[in-house]
């Protein structure tokens, strides 16, 4: 379903992001943290946002929620600015902390929410749709007193108060054991009248049985887009060249040199490890060096 951007246009994507930057002030200069994006999302697209820790993926997702801007390139949510599509009611989110006043019963929030949009959806409406309705007496308890699974059914109810086309989910299972994202998930797929749904998630089962599309962000970067198996089966490419290309010892080193660089800042790492490996910072991105027998060099860049 096209929608009305702004300037009177129609707009066909959900989400359009082009040539996005996000650049901080570091310690060593300015840290680059989203490097050149570009990714359109269309309606009614289920679409998994994967990636290490620290990938940008965070980042990016603030952007589109408004919640930062991009030091360059334009975000898009409808075809006008995210500010825009909330004010509109038209995105909504859920994320993995705050939002919430303790002190309220789960019933409450959800009203409290409603009264900021003159078309809002009956709340018990919401409470049914977001499972919360299927817990004993939940909806009457105090939101303090509510598990971390509950209380994210809550934000959930009160992401579809404005009857959203569009909820971005980060990483809404965190610390969450199998059964409770399982309950989690339940309510909120498949999703009513082709809404769009953008969630970040480190766990593969919901990548599988969730997702229409994968996006893959590493290092600032989208490197890969596709269905969960088509990403697995590049990725299992990859990984088997470079093992066969440098050995398995090699390429383990080169995966978690690429996070410990990031996490750490510019320096030399030295993990104990059987060949001694060094891992250098040298502006450019991580040199990992190994070397302490006959026929084992190996001197790699990873971004």
């Amino acid at each position: 379903m096209p929608y009305r951007d702004e300037a009177g246009g129609m707009s066909n994507a959900a989400i359009t992001l082009t040539g996005v930057t996000k650049t901080f002030p570091g310690k060593h200069g300015r840290v680059e943290d989203v490097r050149g994006s570009d990714l359109e999302i269309t309606p009614g697209e289920v679409v998994a946002f994967r990636g290490p820790n620290d990938a940008g993926k965070t980042t990016t997702t603030d952007m589109i929620l408004g919640l930062s801007e991009p030091t360059t390139g334009s975000v898009s949510v409808f075809g006008m600015t995210p500010h825009a599509a909330v004010a509109r009611g038209l995105l909504a989110a859920v994320m993995q902390t705050g939002g919430l006043l303790e002190e309220l019963r789960v019933r409450e929030s959800v009203e409290y929410v409603a009264a900021l949009f003159p078309d809002a959806r009956p709340v018990d409406d919401v409470l049914t749709t977001a499972g919360v309705a299927d817990l004993a007496d939940l909806a009457d308890r105090r939101v303090g007193k509510c598990s971390g699974g509950e209380q994210q059914r809550v934000r959930f109810a009160m992401a579809l108060v404005p009857d959203p086309a569009l909820i971005v989910l980060d990483e809404p299972t965190t610390g969450m054991d199998v059964n409770a994202r399982r309950a989690f998930w339940k309510p909120s797929m498949p999703t009513p009248r082709g809404r769009t749904i953008l969630f970040a998630t480190h766990y593969l089962e919901e990548t599988d049985a969730r997702a229409d599309r994968v996006v893959v962000m590493r290092d600032g970067e989208i490197v890969a887009g596709g269905s969960s198996s088509d990403i697995r089966s590049r990725w299992r490419q990859v990984r088997d060249r470079d093992i066969a290309r440098h050995g398995l010892f090699a390429w383990a080193v080169r995966e978690a040199a690429t996070n410990v660089i990031r996490r750490r800042g510019p320096r030399t790492w030295t993990p104990p490890s059987n060949p001694p490996v060094s891992v250098v910072d040298d502006g450019r991105g991580a040199v990992v060096e190994t070397g302490s027998g006959p026929g084992f060099a190996l001197i790699m860049r990873a971004r």
